[in-house]
């Protein structure tokens, strides 16, 4: 060892804490483009420098040895990792995700997706604002799940003031909601959920047409929905309910066939 004890000693302090929030990349001392013989090449020269065995016989403080073993753990897991090929790509997703200020905790999703079942179980119930509630805490805790938004969108509609006959008194604010959801379907045009929702909101409003062709669009997206293949069953029920004309009476039955 060339370095004066007490030199390495305040160097090893300063290291422990300019690495103790450090990414993988960060502590090998490396770029994220780096090559796997950079990576290796760099764990290499720190696993030397932070190896008790190196300083055997120098009598170290114990807490100097205990943040040396802490930084030679940190910085082999680091190795592992980025050496790895499979590892590195979830890791590189990971830290995307990090610093784009997204969950990355396996506990948070968990309780976000909980927490929006709870806020899915209280709309079905008309519990409009404690619902909204839940999702916008969904989506606080886990802002990368565009659903919990759009969830909270649709439940903002339920909420606004209404005339007797069921029609937004607030058409601005409607057509800016029912608009939000439009958009969403776009971006995400195998969701059935919004399909559901802008149905919903078109057939409370009298644009039954619109509502029908909605469903039909959940209904082909995902055969699951309920809620879609309910009102299409619904709504055939009506249409066979009808009084046929005299032409459909006289020729209907036989498929009209001469």
């Amino acid at each position: 060892m060339t370095e004066a004890p007490q030199t390495f000693i305040k160097e090893l302090s300063a290291d422990f804490e300019r690495l103790a929030t450090a990414n993988y990349y960060e502590l090998l001392g490396v770029s994220p483009d780096a090559s796997e013989e950079v990576i290796r090449k760099n764990f290499r020269e720190l696993a030397k420098r932070y190896h008790t065995d190196r300083y055997a016989g120098l009598n170290l403080p114990k807490d100097v040895t205990a943040k040396m073993t802490h930084l030679l753990g940190m910085i082999s897991r680091a190795h592992a990792v980025l050496t790895n090929a499979e590892k590195r790509k979830d890791y590189d997703a990971t830290l995307a995700m990090r610093e784009a200020g997204l969950p990355t905790d396996l506990e948070t999703i968990v309780e976000s997706e909980s927490v929006f079942r709870s806020g899915k179980v209280l709309l079905d119930q008309a519990k409009y604002a404690a619902a909204l509630e839940k999702f916008e805490k969904a989506n606080q805790l886990n802002p990368a799940e565009p659903e919990f938004s759009e969830y909270a969108t649709y439940c903002r509609y339920w909420m606004l003031p209404r005339s007797p006959d069921g029609n937004p008194l607030d058409w601005n604010a409607a057509k800016m909601i029912i608009d939000h959801l439009t958009e969403f379907q776009k971006e995400n045009p195998n969701n059935d959920t919004v399909c559901v929702h802008l149905a919903m909101i078109a057939k409370v409003e009298g644009r039954l047409d619109q509502a029908l062709d909605l469903f039909r669009t959940a209904y082909s997206i995902n055969r699951k929905n309920v809620v879609a293949a309910r009102e299409l069953r619904l709504s055939k029920m009506r249409q066979d309910r009808k009084p046929k004309g005299l032409f459909q009476r006289l020729f209907g039955k036989k498929g009209g066939s001469s």
